[in-house]
């Protein structure tokens, strides 16, 4: 099984239509959170419209969750700025997604595990637990009921669990000084077999994009400087090869045109 995992693509075009274009080469494609980009002057409610396209029309299977620019939560405010420029079914459409509580619901479908689910999930290469824990500002043990699940599914089915979650375990190479404490403390009590990350976008430069916590393998492919992610036509990836028991990070970096792999093998327990 192979695994594309992506993380802040922020509604950059050209990094969803990469995505789109390389999804065929692999089982899964997991983007864990910041689909969107609160500062686009277009208005939240048009970047929610893109990436529902943009996922419909997904030719792989896909597994999101929310990050902080997504807004993916009940007391969040919907922007309809963009509503009186919609006409017929496409203004049903939009008028239907605001009165979701989690505007990411929309997203589910047979080949998309979207935000808040924890879910058995089949590819061409065979079965996968994914587990996708949104983002909240105030809840320091996020979503216990989603990783107590995943658990219990794990040491039945004994498939791989691969965890979703925006922040990055805090007090390590992946997450920092700034990474979720209450991120860790649930992986150090359920370990799953996979945390995949995001967030902090220069921790993998600062520190490492792999470090294993326990049993748990905890990934984060950073993105690049905003300098070099204005020009970088790849989004940084990390690629798992489970058959191969591989790690691969793709990065950019800046003054430079090409991107760079670093491949670690990952240890079984």
């Amino acid at each position: 099984m192979k695994i594309l995992h992506l993380s802040d693509l922020h509604l950059n075009a050209g990094w969803l239509a990469w995505a789109s274009a390389q999804a065929h080469s692999y089982d899964l494609v997991c983007v864990s959170g910041d689909l969107l980009d609160m500062f686009s002057r277009k208005g939240h409610f048009w970047g929610v419209l893109a990436i529902k396209d943009w996922a419909e029309k997904f030719p792989a299977k896909l597994a999101l969750c929310s990050g902080n620019h997504d807004a993916n939560s009940p007391d969040r405010i919907p922007d309809t700025g963009l509503l009186h420029l919609l006409e017929g079914a496409r203004r049903r459409e939009a008028e239907r997604l605001i009165l979701l509580e989690r505007w990411m619901d929309s997203l589910e479908g047979p080949s998309v595990v979207t935000d808040n689910r924890t879910q058995l999930v089949e590819t061409a290469s065979g079965h996968v637990l994914v587990t996708t824990i949104p983002y909240s500002f105030i809840d320091w043990q996020p979503r216990k009921d989603l990783w107590k699940t995943g658990q219990k599914l794990r040491k039945e089915t004994r498939l791989p669990w691969i965890v979703l979650h925006h922040e990055p375990p805090g007090g390590m190479l992946v997450g920092g000084h700034f990474g979720s404490s209450g991120v860790r403390a649930m992986i150090e009590r359920y370990q799953p077999d996979f945390v995949l990350s995001g967030h902090m976008h220069l921790q993998p430069y600062r520190g490492d994009f792999a470090e294993r916590l326990g049993k748990t393998w905890c990934f984060n492919p950073g993105s690049p400087e905003e300098v070099a992610a204005a020009s970088a036509q790849t989004p940084n990836h990390i690629v798992l090869n489970l058959a191969a028991g591989t790690a691969a990070w793709c990065f950019s970096k800046a003054g430079k045109s090409s991107m760079e792999t670093r491949v670690i093998r990952l240890v079984s327990s």
